[in-house]
């Protein structure tokens, strides 16, 4: 799939990064890389008022979420780094020598914030090249998924973005997963999408693009998400693709491909494909994908499809352990975290019905297989909000003294709360929950980096005042029951 008049699949880069610090939670790459994006559909275009230097506000002290006891945490060193902050790109981190990047957007401009072990920050432009500039706003719109640091050694930081363009005149799609900086082909297609040709091209016209190499038919990427591996400098990619066959009768049939690509030295390897109904179908992508590196073991890959999560082993060889598993309940955000030297972690929030709450699937480095089904986090709402209480939005990691900590959001889905609590080695609180925002301050995710002595670094997005925010504090938290 590396070329067709409508698509064009090239090099993936080798674009790594160093060691790891204490941000254990990763959907990319193996112990520091961090993917996340949310549900929303649109980006966030709301005018840019942050600046390099960020405005710090200290705070004493505040109360626990829970009711009985002294606070659960001690807060200081509130940061507001800047407003109209991006929802749709979310927050990704990413590991190296005694730091973690967090990549995000100010509207569609990337950024990274740079982390030290100290807990000291810093905010970095992304070197961008000519293939990232954005459409003018007349002309079309950028939906910007992703920013992935791949390197904060010099005065601007280096990322991966992934992105997707769509223009106004001849609708036109254009979908770009790779290096901001460079203008060489990574993951990409350009052109209008046939389920939007109005009418659609007949006989020699049709074949044009139902002609991808050999086997024919027509391919078009449709979605896709790059991750870095820090410690060998591996980059892969995970897509959705769709395809289609024409029949004799001269229908189409259609289906979507999951699939991930290794770099220009490797064929892509289909991990899952699902039919489509309907002649042109509604093209459902794979949603919300993430990856991570289990040590010498292989990959561990999961996605949103058709309602419920799917998870999928690559061994070393990159070949596919069986078939994908479907574990049922719509999930929200998933992530995938190391607590310890021997597993993986995979938790997100399964957001219908009397199902809503908090999963965890546990998996084990040196003998990875997929649980049967989900371990169930029982969180207890902390708010007046019980009868609609939703968990979202889970952040595992854990500090350099051996403790579990759960960053999530509670509460409706449109006004969720920041919130994080302890857990033990059975993934259940073990101890009082600590309310990280409150009133009417929203937040829609948080990614949270350990420090030196047990403290911690959270990052999040912040709605509050009709602006989304991206804020830092200081927690240095003791469990308390």
């Amino acid at each position: 799939m590396r070329a067709s008049a409508q698509s064009l699949w090239i090099t993936l880069a080798a674009l790594g990064a160093a060691s790891a610090l204490g941000c254990s939670s990763s959907g990319s790459g193996d112990a520091g890389t961090q993917p996340a994006t949310t549900a929303a559909t649109t980006a966030v275009t709301a005018a840019v008022t942050a600046s390099a230097t960020a405005t710090a506000t200290a705070t004493a002290s505040t109360s626990a979420a829970a009711a009985d006891g002294p606070p659960v945490c001690q807060r200081s060193g509130e940061k507001v780094w800047g407003a109209g902050a991006n929802k749709l790109t979310g927050l990704t981190t990413k590991g190296f020598d005694n730091k973690v990047a967090v990549g995000f957007a100010f509207g569609n401009d990337p950024r990274v914030l740079v982390v030290a072990k100290d807990g000291s920050a810093k905010l970095m432009k992304v070197k961008q090249g000519e293939k990232a500039k954005r459409p003018d706003p007349k002309e079309g719109t950028r939906f910007l998924m992703r920013v992935s640091p791949s390197d904060v050694s010099g005065d601007e930081a280096r990322a991966f973005i992934d992105y997707r363009d769509e223009f106004k005149k001849d609708k036109r799609r254009h979908v770009w997963c790779g290096p901001a900086d460079a203008d060489d082909k990574f993951l990409e297609y350009n052109g209008t999408s046939w389920l939007d040709m109005d009418p659609k091209p007949t006989g020699d016209d049709k074949k044009k693009f139902f002609s991808w190499k050999k086997l024919g038919g027509y391919v078009e990427l449709r979605d896709c998400r790059t991750f870095v591996s820090r410690k060998d400098q591996e980059v892969w990619a995970l897509g959705s693709v769709l395809r289609g066959i024409e029949k004799p009768d001269g229908t189409n049939e259609w289906k979507m491909v999951f699939l991930v690509d290794f770099g220009k030295n490797d064929d892509e390897i289909v991990l899952h494909e699902a039919p489509l109904k309907g002649d042109p179908p509604k093209a459902t992508a794979f949603e919300i994908p993430i990856s991570r590196r289990i040590k010498d073991k292989g990959w561990l890959i999961a996605t949103r499809f058709g309602g419920s999560l799917l998870v999928g082993l690559l061994d070393k060889d990159r070949k596919l352990q069986g078939s994908f598993k479907s574990y049922p309940g719509f999930p929200t955000m998933p992530d995938i975290a190391t607590t310890d030297e021997d597993n993986l972690v995979l938790t997100t929030g399964l957001g219908v019905g009397k199902e809503r709450g908090l999963r965890a699937l546990t998996i084990s480095k040196d003998n990875p297989e997929l649980p049967k089904g989900y371990t169930t986090i029982k969180l207890d709402p902390v708010g007046d909000h019980e009868g609609e209480a939703s968990f979202s939005a889970p952040e595992l990691t854990h500090d350099d003294k051996g403790r579990r900590w759960l960053v999530y959001t509670e509460g409706p889905r449109d006004k969720p709360l920041l919130r994080l609590t302890p857990l033990g080695i059975d993934m259940q609180p073990n101890g009082r929950t600590f309310a990280i925002t409150e009133g009417e301050a929203y937040a829609s995710e948080a990614r949270l980096i350990s420090l030196s002595g047990g403290k911690l670094l959270v990052v999040y997005l912040r709605d509050k005042e009709g602006k989304t925010e991206l804020v830092s504090e200081h927690l240095d938290c003791e469990i308390k029951k």
